[in-house]
């Protein structure tokens, strides 16, 4: 048995230190935030790390926070500056990651992820490669994804990743945990909850 907390979309704001202290009261094992956690993480200099390492009196120390890559995070000079950033922050050899808690493979892909799918912009994108396989892999465990660019919201995201969710119906994945939007917006496609 464990708890786990979702957060999005925090991007520095001070609001955010008071949703983290009721967030916390839950004692959480771990926090899984679906991006945007800074607000321009690929600029020059690291203001924005710095003021999340002091987020809730450091409370990401205490317990882990595994963060999903938003466009924020990539925002500034480069995509790839901003990935080097999270994966140098959180202390991950790669920006997309999977862990497995009790029953559950909890997989994460990053912003990118999406828009090249929306966009084709890489068709042999090694992160939709590694989900594929991951999602492929036959283990008894039941899957959960975290991304950051919404597959359905009837918010202001206009395009949907439609690939994606082929990808999720294929493979059984229990649920679906976005960011990006900035509301709540909870809806069953098939056998996934999003």
């Amino acid at each position: 048995k464990f708890t786990f907390v979702v957060l999005g979309d925090s991007k520095g704001e001070p609001v955010f230190e008071k949703v983290v202290e009721s967030a916390a009261k839950l004692q959480p094992d771990f926090y899984i935030h679906t991006g945007d956690f800074v607000d321009n993480g690929a600029k020059f200099g690291d203001y924005d790390w710095v003021n999340l390492s002091n987020t809730a009196n450091g409370e990401f120390k205490r317990i882990p926070m595994l963060p999903v890559a938003g466009n924020h995070e990539v925002s500034g000079i480069s995509d790839a500056l901003g990935i080097w950033r999270v994966k140098t922050y959180f202390n991950l050899p790669e920006a997309y990651y999977v862990f497995v808690v009790g029953r559950f493979k909890f997989i994460v892909v990053t912003w990118m992820l999406a828009q090249h799918v929306l966009y084709d912009t890489d068709t042999n994108d090694p992160e939709f490669e590694w989900l594929n396989a991951e999602l492929a892999k036959n283990d008894g465990l039941e899957r959960i994804v975290f991304c950051h660019r919404p597959i359905y919201t009837v918010g202001r995201t206009a395009e949907f990743p439609e690939e994606l969710a082929e990808l999720f119906d294929k493979y059984k994945v229990r649920l679906v945990f976005t960011g990006h939007d900035h509301i709540y917006y909870r809806t069953l496609r098939n056998q996934t909850q999003y």
